[in-house]
């Protein structure tokens, strides 16, 4: 079992006021998640080498000082696979317990989740694309005649 401490301070080094703490008064987007998104967009309009130098800026501000930068040529787990499938593989090192985003980008890349081989995951089942979208709730559907279900 993994747990997920990325957002555990809730309050700045040095404050004695609890009363704020889980409140958000601000929010927080890394530059790695707009880098992620714009290499998804280059990937899907076909622009493979613009997609992959953009997950280079990325791999190069991860990589230990001192070391040889991570390149998408060299980052071993990456060989062989396609650009959009490089970018699928580093949103989900980079976004890894936050918020369920696997379940969302999984349905948006239309991709189904399979747990059955997962050496980590206690629920060993698998879950398809089409089963992603939940129904309308039922009072919904009562009071609009005109309303379709999924």
């Amino acid at each position: 079992m993994y747990t997920n401490l990325k957002f555990a301070a809730t309050h700045g080094l040095g404050s004695d006021d609890k009363k704020n703490v889980g409140r958000v008064s601000c929010y927080y987007m890394r530059s790695s998640e707009i880098l992620l998104m714009k290499a998804e967009a280059q990937a899907q309009n076909k622009d493979d080498q613009g997609a992959k130098q953009t997950l280079n800026t990325l791999l190069a501000a991860r990589t230990k000082s001192g070391t040889t930068p991570l390149t998408c040529d060299n980052y071993t787990s990456m060989q062989g696979l396609s650009a959009l499938e490089m970018v699928q593989f580093q949103t989900r090192l980079e976004l890894w317990g936050e918020g369920g985003r696997e379940f969302y980008n999984n349905k948006r890349w239309n991709i189904a989740i399979n747990r059955a081989a997962s050496p980590t995951h206690v629920d060993k089942s698998s879950y398809p694309v089409n089963k992603m979208t939940l129904q309308i709730p039922l009072d919904e559907m009562l009071y609009n005649n005109k309303m379709v279900q999924n």
